[in-house]
């Protein structure tokens, strides 16, 4: 089942990765404006990676105890933009609270509705910003 919501939810990502585009690169550039060393909204251009697409990169795993709410995060590498992501749970315990991009990257949160503690992991894809 994991996998199944996991190829779902990247899917999912994919798939609004070109409709989120422009509205990921405009959030992280706004976000990003006033931060030393951050290219300015209206010189933000987002183009695929030398390698000629977007790169997906995986955050760490954060426990997230019976109960409690987990927050994931993931970073682009510098001079990249988040242009879309989405999180990843180790089992059906976690509902996913919220999902968003950051300046720099993505951020997930989820709730542990389960008896044991489970895991909660945040993705991103990253554009070049030029």
């Amino acid at each position: 089942m994991r996998r199944l919501r996991l190829l779902a939810a990247t899917v999912a990502v994919t798939a609004a990765a070109t409709g989120l585009l422009a509205a990921g690169a405009t959030t992280a550039a706004a976000q990003a404006r006033d931060e030393p060393g951050r290219v300015p909204a209206t010189d933000l251009q987002i183009t695929p990676s030398a390698s000629g697409s977007f790169e997906q990169y995986v955050g760490e795993r954060v426990d997230v105890a019976p109960g409690d709410v987990g927050y994931a995060t993931v970073e682009c590498p510098y001079g990249q933009v988040p242009t879309g992501g989405g999180a990843a749970t180790s089992a059906e315990d976690i509902a996913i609270l919220d999902t968003h991009p950051t300046a720099t990257g993505w951020l997930a949160s989820g709730v542990n509705f389960g008896d044991s503690t489970q895991e909660l992991r945040a993705y991103v894809i990253c554009a070049d910003a030029t």
